[in-house]
This record gives C-alpha cells, sequence and structure tokens, in this order.
C-alpha cells in the first residue's frame, strides 16, 4: 500500500512554530518517516494499516476521526523535530553546505539543539496523550486490541514522557509507579 500521509503541508504550518519562510518541503518529506517510526509502533501495523487505508478512502468511523485529530499534533511535531536539522544544512554534492541568507546569520549548533528539545518535547507530550488515548479507549478500535491480527508490529506501551524533570505526586519512594518512584527508574536496566 503506498503511504498515506495523514497531516498535510497546511496543517504543519497552521499547528506548528515554523513561519511561512521556511520550504514547508523539508517538512513534509518527513511526515512518512514520523509516522512509520513513531505512529505504526504505537497503534501496531495492522491497525496502523487499516487507519491509513479508511483516512484515504475517507471512510473514517466517528472513532477513527476523533483518534486521527489526536494523532496530527503529535505526527507535526516529529516530522519537526526530525527536519529541524536539515533546515540548518543541507546535503548537496559537495558535501554538508550551512544554510545562510543575505540578511540573517545562522545559529549556532547549541541553539539549534535547543529548539530541537523543545519540539521534541512537545513530540512527546503529544504523544503521551494519544497513548494515554488509546489506554482508555482502546476498545474502541478491534484491530488495535487485538494484537494476534498483527503482521508486524504489536503497539509498544513502553515509551513514557521525557521532559528532562518531572514530579508525580502520587509516585515516591515508598509508591512504586511500575519501577518509577517519581525521580529515578528503579528497574534494573
Amino acid at each position: 500500500m503506498a503511504e498515506v500521509l495523514l497531516i498535510s503541508e497546511t496543517y504543519i504550518r497552521e499547528n506548528t512554530v515554523f513561519n511561512k519562510n521556511v520550504d514547508i518541503q523539508d517538512i513534509v518529506n518527513n511526515i512518512g518517516v514520523a509516522q512509520d517510526m513513531f505512529l505504526e509502533p504505537i497503534l501496531g501495523s495492522t491497525f496502523y494499516d487499516a487507519l491509513q487505508l479508511a483516512y484515504s478512502a475517507q471512510t473514517l468511523t466517528a472513532n477513527e476521526t476523533a483518534l486521527v485529530l489526536i494523532i496530527k499534533p503529535f505526527l507535526a511535531y516529529k516530522a519537526a523535530v526530525m527536519s529541524l536539522p536539515f533546515l540548518h544544512y543541507n546535503i548537496k554534492n559537495k558535501g554538508i553546505q550551512t544554510q545562510s541568507g543575505d540578511n540573517s546569520a545562522a545559529a549556532d549548533n547549541s541553539v539549534m539543539f535547543y529548539l530541537k528539545k523543545e519540539l521534541e518535547n512537545r513530540a512527546e507530550w503529544y504523544g503521551q496523550r494519544l497513548e494515554r488515548y488509546l489506554l482508555i479507549n482502546g476498545n474502541l478500535f478491534t484491530l488495535y486490541v487485538s494484537q494476534s491480527s498483527n503482521q508486524d508490529l504489536n503497539p509498544d506501551h513502553s515509551s513514557g514522557y521525557d521532559s528532562d524533570f518531572a514530579t508525580y505526586p502520587t509516585c515516591g519512594y515508598n509508591n512504586r509507579c511500575n519501577g518509577f518512584n517519581g525521580f529515578f527508574n528503579t528497574n534494573q536496566f
């Protein structure tokens, strides 16, 4: 099946931090990669393929439409994270080139890494939101729940939001939450 992109150029322009001067094609080129690398492992291959098919045929159910609305910001920020280094650098036949304009100055790598981390934080927040939605409403999607039907990837429920600093009021040293005590992972790995 040909890859169906769940977000468009217009969606990225209207819902991310990139201004109108950015060549949006640099970001759009990463949507399919973001879907394959980050969305398919969350949904599982069977549900992911079925969702793409229904989206392209415009036959989404009301529940699937609600799910796609939650998926879209996640994908937009994941594509943005993946695109950021290539907005600063281009790979040409002469090697790696730095972007610069007549009236602009290129930012150093520390600024790019800071911006990338900020975009990653947003993408992770939306990813966690998607995973919580599926945890609560997974029974609405039979292909998501029936993991035995997956041809390739089963849904991965092990990822978590990592913003570099977090505290959780219900987790603490004496009240461990799945091996995480609010500050440190206490599992032996």
